[in-house]
This record gives C-alpha cells, structure tokens and sequence, in this order.
C-alpha cells in the first residue's frame, strides 16, 4: 500500500511538470489541454505499469508454507494450554457447570413462537410510522 501511495505521490509530481512543459507548447500552436490529456494518460499508463510489475515482483517473493507445518507449530501451542488450563471446568460465578449450559439435564429445548404473522419487508412498520418495514425497524445495520 505503500508502495501505491509512494507511486500516486510521483504521478502528481509528474502531472506538475507536464503542466509546465505543456503551457510551453501553446507557442508551436498546439492545444494545450489535448496535450496535457494526451501525455497525463501515458503517465497514469504507465504508472499503473509500475504498480503492476511491483506486485508481481512481490508475489513472486511469496514463501508458501503448507497446511502441516503450521499445524506442527500450533499442537506445542494448544498442549501446553490444555496442560495449564486442565483444572478450570466452569467460567460462571460459582463454578457451577450447569448455570453455564442455561437449562437443567433432561429439559428440551424451548420453542418460541409468534403470536402475530410476520411483517413482510415491503408491507408497513407495525409501529405506525408509515415508512416500510425495511426502511423502519427492519433495517439491517
């Protein structure tokens, strides 16, 4: 990214300098704005050029390492936590395992179900507001 901005900053440096050198041809009655958008097109080509070759010569940089290595670093990891940790068997308050699963052994899992039908996103907000659902309380942030 750096490299990009550093490549962006020279192209307008570049573009200060054409816009001199072209100011100059108005004297071998030439349109200068042609010029400019002429020669500023071959800059920004050729600046993208740069860009390019940058990330390519980068990728070719690259170190690949496979999926076995990383793993082989990452099991001493994940032991040595399993070993320090072995003893804590709950995080609630009082350590109690079963206030952490939320509901007792032998319960099932409770359903919630609607009483009204549900709000299409185009229809109106149930709130009165006169806006559509989406545009109300259905809008995703």
């Amino acid at each position: 990214l750096r490299q990009i901005d550093q490549h962006w900053q020279d192209h307008l440096d570049q573009l200060e300098a054409l816009r001199e050198a072209v100011y100059l041809r108005t004297y071998a009655q030439k349109n200068p704005l042609l010029e400019y958008k002429l020669e500023g097109f071959d800059i920004f080509d050729t600046m993208i050029g740069e860009i390019r070759n940058y990330i390519a010569v980068l990728m070719v940089r690259v170190k690949i390492q496979s999926s076995d290595a990383r793993e082989q670093r990452r099991q001493p990891i994940a032991g040595k936590v399993v070993e320090s940790h072995g003893g804590v068997s709950a995080f609630a308050a009082g350590g109690n395992p079963a206030r952490m699963q939320g509901s007792q052994p032998g319960q099932g899992a409770v359903q919630i179900r609607r009483t009204t039908a549900k709000v299409g996103r185009n229809e109106p907000c149930p709130c009165g507001s006169g806006k559509k659902f989406k545009h109300c309380h259905g809008r995703n942030e």
